[in-house]
């Protein structure tokens, strides 16, 4: 006859086999379908970044007219262009993330108008432009200097376009204007506490 401890170490093994054997019915928690949009910033961040942004524009503005003023036949040599003006976005508003890191900006700038010259005189008609973002785009990713408003610049490159007539030394304004606001807005960030550049 069987002991009743036997049977209770019996019974322990097969409820132990059970509970190993038995696929999980519930698996890791879900994430939402939407995420919760993140709270906005505090009145004292969104001045910080107003500030920011508008004297890093500012001081690229105020070079150009500078230029321009004592050398007005050079006028299209400008170092302020369209999109700085997302880069500054980028700079004062997310300034620690890796898109607004100085290789990043002064980077993805120089490789976009490289690629935006390389295409306009290789390709002609309406395909250069979407060569044009695209090559860039995979050119960045490449050489690890991702920065989104840098696209914009490989177009600027283009015929008709405010850089194109530079030739070549349409890259020199493009090179000079975005160092200069990252230098800009990387000295307000940090003296308003924010450590800048997370890494070079």
């Amino acid at each position: 006859m069987i002991s009743a401890s036997t049977r209770k170490g019996v019974a322990s093994i097969f409820l132990q086999k059970r509970v190993y054997c038995t696929k999980p019915t519930d698996g890791p928690p879900k994430p939402p379908a939407i995420l919760p949009n993140p709270p906005a910033p505090g009145m004292r961040q969104l001045a910080r970044n107003g500030i920011t942004g508008f004297a890093g524009v500012g001081v690229v503005c105020g070079v150009h007219q500078a230029h321009v003023a004592w050398d007005v036949s050079s006028s299209q040599l400008t170092c302020f262009i369209g999109s700085f003006g997302s880069s500054a976005c980028l700079l004062a508003g997310a300034p620690t993330a890796p898109f607004s890191q100085p290789r990043n900006v002064i980077g993805g700038h120089v490789i976009s108008s490289l690629v935006g010259l390389c295409v306009s005189s290789l390709v002609s008609g309406p395909a250069a432009i979407p060569l044009a973002v695209s090559l860039s785009l995979v050119s960045m990713q490449l050489l690890r200097v991702f920065h989104p408003p840098a696209g914009g610049t490989s177009l600027l490159m283009l015929p008709d376009q405010i850089l194109h007539g530079l030739g070549p030394l349409g890259v020199i304004p493009v090179a000079f204007g975005s160092a200069l606001l990252v230098a800009c807005c990387g000295l307000l960030n940090n003296l308003s506490g924010i450590k800048y550049p997370t890494y070079w």
